[in-house]
């Protein structure tokens, strides 16, 4: 509690300190308006505004209305910004109240790399792409990265517990999915189900995932996917904001607290800073028949950034620290093989106890550190030079179930890993039609470890360098790239006490080629086709032994090679009046040599225990599938969608299904919205509904058959409103409203115990002044 009475106390000082910033002058002027987009036309939510030279300011709502009151008369110039477009400022001679609309043109996005934006089909993403933000961003506040990308159709989760889980695009996971975190490349002890990745979703303000190979702009990690973890951009031109986020949730009584302070100060308008902090403090997950013991989790994170804005060289500067302790379920560490049959066999856990915020062995504690340094050079008619560099540093301790005859305190897993990345970045100007970039990457990694050994000692070495090219032909757009990438990987093995060296030295070459076409303004059509290829990870090739979070033990293989691939994505978005949309993504991707987790039996009993085996397979294989999402809007309040995810992976090498894919899933929703007091306030209810069918695929050789299907029924009511100029969000969501007990395929613990019930969560959101 100590940690959360204290960011409690560092929240609460931050906006009184704001607040005390809002002076009332003694004037009566009253502006109204909107903020659009001046290449769009369409509205600019929660964009700010502000009378420069005075603090504070109000913020549009939802639909980029906004009221401001109290501007003195005469001359002033009001200063107009939001997230995706570029600060602007307007001069106005007040005498009575106005009404106004301002038009702001959209900023570059340094993550799209793009460095010229002459129409919105330029920038259309050659592959599939969804984000989170706004809204219903802050609707899975609280919630773990891979729990928040959930929410995207065709994305699912691969979870031990409730606590720990990491994404999964189109069945795939892992190391097959790069996860950028603002703008780096995240970089940890990414092998096992259970190493969740060590980020904290407040730090964002979109999240984007890009659905199929990037291999091209990424290298060999983007073969399934890319999640981008974006970050705001910092404000510049003079003043400051703060925000506060509180949610708390009733299956484990978490709470999650969030604050961030950002400031340009008005005599230097170049410099720009912002720090941001959150705390979380979890017990005892809720099923609906029973608590999950020693289930608890406990979070402090925070980041600072800072940066320098020229007109032609920027600079900026970013760190951030992720501290996690998550218990590992009690029930999945078994003490014999009779009591493991036994524990497969019951419906409820062995043990069990009321709630609780203690956290027991087993548990993981978890540190991980992100330094970035960025430059960007705009070069006139050569175009735009980025360079950035960054270290991360990650610490990951795993305790077993405490035995008398261990020490106390002692974890059995100490891995200790760093990670250095540079990336020189070319953006050049148009040259006879074509907008591309020519870029250069290297990371070197070092791991070591203490204790008891699962995978070895090594130092990786990574290189790459890419061309990508775009080009608009009327109503088409065309891209093409093509990467070398070069990975040397040093393994450090003790052996009859001598320590034995292996190299292993991959390389290989990526290419994509695709198409945009845009049949009208409310159809496109995107083509692509691209190879891919992915070495195997240290984990892959060399564990052995327990893996404490996933309570399994796992089996290298030595002889694994090269995993490669092609691959076909075709996705069609087409609008229908207006009132109906059709977003509809097909995918093939063939792989050679496709890397795979194969439960073995019988399961392995340890003087730790008895464990399910799992052993690390290769063999070629075909994985293919689609995504549907459908929305019908019923009326300018009501709308209706479905979705539809279908996944297949196939063995061909062996015959049969793949294990641990995805089971088919279905959706059904509705949204209600209605605003009042000039838009100024905003209600919003929706309904969820969704249905997983049963897995009848690869489970053959499983510990225990495929779990049944299941529907959840999912509720959410929120409001936003705008008081004195500050906005601020209310949600109340309720998750398995019926409280149906239920077991997923996707959930390493489904072995063991049901997943969560009903769960009631509470989030509340201010934003104060200029934060953007």
């Amino acid at each position: 509690m100590g940690i959360l009475s204290s960011f409690r106390g560092l929240v609460f000082a931050m906006l009184s300190s704001v607040l005390s910033l809002s002076v009332s002058a003694q004037c009566d002027i009253r502006i109204s308006g909107i903020v659009k987009d001046a290449d769009t036309g369409e509205p600019l939510p929660f964009s700010s505004i502000a009378v420069k030279g005075s603090p504070g300011g109000v913020s549009a709502d939802m639909d980029g209305k906004f009221i401001m009151t109290g501007v003195c008369k005469g001359e002033v110039v009001l200063s107009v910004s939001h997230l995706a477009c570029e600060r602007m400022d307007f001069r106005f001679l007040l005498v009575s109240d106005t009404t106004l609309v301002f038009e702001l043109p959209h900023k570059h996005n340094e993550l799209q790399e793009v460095l010229v934006v002459r129409s919105r089909r330029e920038n259309q993403p050659l592959l599939p792409v969804s984000e989170i933000e706004g809204r219903q961003l802050f609707e899975v506040a609280g919630k773990s990265l891979a729990e928040g990308l959930a929410s995207i159709n065709g994305v699912q989760m691969l979870r031990t517990g409730s606590n720990i889980a990491k994404p999964m695009i189109h069945g795939l996971t892992g190391s097959r999915i790069l996860i950028l975190n603002n703008g780096i490349r995240q970089e940890g002890q990414q092998w096992g189900n259970e190493h969740a990745p060590e980020i904290d979703p407040f730090v964002a303000n979109r999240l984007t995932v890009i659905k199929g190979a990037a291999s091209v702009r990424y290298g060999p990690d983007a073969i399934a996917g890319v999640v981008l973890v974006e970050t705001p951009l910092l404000p510049y031109g003079g003043g400051l904001g703060a925000e506060a986020t509180l949610t708390g949730s009733s299956a484990d009584f978490a709470t999650a607290i969030s604050s961030t302070f950002q400031f340009s100060p008005e005599r230097l308008r170049q410099l720009s800073f912002r720090i941001q902090g959150s705390a979380k403090r979890g017990g005892d997950i809720r099923t609906p028949n029973y608590r999950l013991m020693n289930t608890g989790v406990n979070e402090a994170n925070f980041s600072w950034a800072a940066g320098w804005k020229g007109e032609i060289v920027q600079l900026d500067a970013y760190y951030s620290q992720f501290n996690s302790k998550i218990g590992i379920f009690t029930g999945s560490h078994i003490g014999n093989l009779t009591d493991l049959q036994l524990a497969f066999d019951l419906d409820e856990p062995l043990e069990q106890r009321p709630f609780s915020y203690d956290i027991g062995r087993p548990y993981q504690s978890v540190q991980h550190e992100l330094f970035k340094a960025n430059a960007v050079v705009f070069a006139g008619d050569i175009g735009k030079l980025s360079l950035n560099f960054a270290r991360q540093y990650n610490l990951r301790e795993e305790y077993d179930k405490d035995f008398e005859s261990r020490s106390a305190g002692a974890p059995e897993l100490n891995y200790e890993i760093t990670s250095k990345s540079s990336e020189l970045i070319w953006d050049h100007a148009p040259l006879k039609g074509f907008n591309g970039m020519v870029g250069v990457s290297y990371m070197n990694q070092a791991n070591t470890f203490e204790g008891r050994m699962f995978i070895p000692n090594y130092v990786g070495n990574n290189l790459g360098v890419f061309i990508i090219e775009k080009k608009p032909l009327g109503s088409w757009t065309l891209e093409t790239g093509i990467r070398l990438d070069n990975r040397l990987l040093d393994v450090y093995m003790r052996k009859n006490g001598v320590i034995v060296q292996t190299n292993h030295d991959y390389t290989a070459v990526s290419g994509q080629i695709g198409a945009i076409y845009n049949l009208t303004d409310s159809t496109s059509v995107r083509l692509s086709i691209g190879t891919g290829w992915r070495p195997p990870g240290v984990n892959e090739l060399y564990s052995n032994g327990l893996h404490h979070g996933a309570s399994s033990v796992e089996i290298g293989n030595i002889n694994l090679e090269e995993e490669k691939s092609i691959g076909l994505n075709a996705s069609l978005v087409h609008s229908i009046s207006k009132v109906m949309s059709i977003d509809l993504s097909v995918y093939y991707d063939r792989f050679d040599g496709f890397i795979y987790l194969q439960p073995v039996k019988p399961a392995t009993l340890t003087i730790r225990g008895a464990f399910p085996t799992f052993k690390y397979l290769q063999a070629d294989a075909d994985l293919y599938g689609f995504d549907l999402m459908l929305k019908h809007e019923v009326s300018k309040s009501v709308s209706i969608n479905s979705s539809t995810s279908i996944v297949r992976a196939y063995n061909k090498s062996r015959g049969g299904w793949i294990s641990q894919m995805p089971a088919d899933r279905i959706a059904f929703g509705g949204d209600w919205k209605h605003s009042s007091l000039n838009g100024m306030r905003k209600w919003s209810f929706g309904l969820d509904i969704q249905h997983v069918f049963k897995q009848t695929r690869g489970v053959i050789d499983d510990y225990v058959g495929a779990p049944g299907a299941y529907s959840l029924l999912s509720v959410e009511a929120g409001c936003d409103m705008f008081v004195k100029g500050h906005a601020i969000q209310f949600s109340l969501a309720i998750e398995n409203l019926l409280d149906h007990s239920y077991r997923d395929y996707l959930n390493r613990y489904r072995y063991f115990a049901d997943d969560v019930g009903r769960n009631l969560t509470i989030r509340i959101r201010k934003t104060f002044g200029s934060i953007e």
